[in-house]
This record gives structure tokens, sequence and C-alpha cells, in this order.
């Protein structure tokens, strides 16, 4: 995973950890990089690693959507 910056923000779609772990709870991001969105300052999505997928036709579907389009998605699913 590429390294954030602390302003950095981020829809992250998380599924709960399993395995050895020291901690009662711990989460991964789904699919290790699919289930993660960075949103700019104008509250615009961005899919920053479809170039590691060989097919992302429902995150090009995704990238570029206003924050209030994304999670009006979100909910209606």
């Amino acid at each position: 995973m590429k390294a954030v910056k602390g302003n950095d923000r981020f829809v992250l779609f998380m599924n709960q950890y399993e395995g050895p772990i020291i901690t009662d709870e711990a989460f991964v991001i789904s699919g290790l990089f699919q289930g993660k969105f960075r949103i700019d300052d104008q509250d615009t999505v961005h899919y920053d690693d479809h170039d590691y997928l060989e097919t992302a036709a429902f995150h090009q579907k995704l990238n570029k959507l206003s924050l209030a389009s994304f999670q009006t998605l979100i909910k209606e699913e």
C-alpha cells in the first residue's frame, strides 16, 4: 500500500481481520486496495489503484463521482 499523509481523506470498505492478532479488534481494507477511495479537496472520489486491477469496470464508474453521489450509492446498496 502507498503511504498516506495525515490530512488525506478516504472512504474505506473494511473487513474484520481474521488471524493471530494481539488486540481484540482489527480491520483490513477489503481486497487490500480495492476498497480504498481517496477524497480530494473538492469532495470528489478518486480510485487511485486502478492500475493494479485487470478488470476495474465498476471502479471506473465510481471514479470522479462527487462524495455526495458516492454516499448515496453506498446507502442504496
